[in-house]
């Protein structure tokens, strides 16, 4: 979500796993974001997750309330 109405703490990255096996993100790296995954982070099959600002999590949670933290 680029730009979203509400400003930049709104924006998000979303990465779906649309497969039947879990993905393994280790190491994988957003450089325009500044966010690494860790060694143990991994998407489980047909879930998602989002990136987005911790500075307004509250705001943005009670806005996208699909993505939980």
């Amino acid at each position: 979500m680029y730009n979203p109405l509400g400003g930049n703490g709104y924006e998000f990255v979303e990465l779906p796993n649309t497969s039947n096996v879990k993905v393994t993100l280790k190491w994988f790296r957003f450089k325009e974001i500044d966010f690494t995954f860790g060694m143990e982070d991994s998407i489980a099959p047909r879930q998602r997750i989002a990136l987005a600002s911790k500075a307004n999590s509250e705001a943005f949670v009670r806005r996208y309330p699909k993505f939980k933290s």
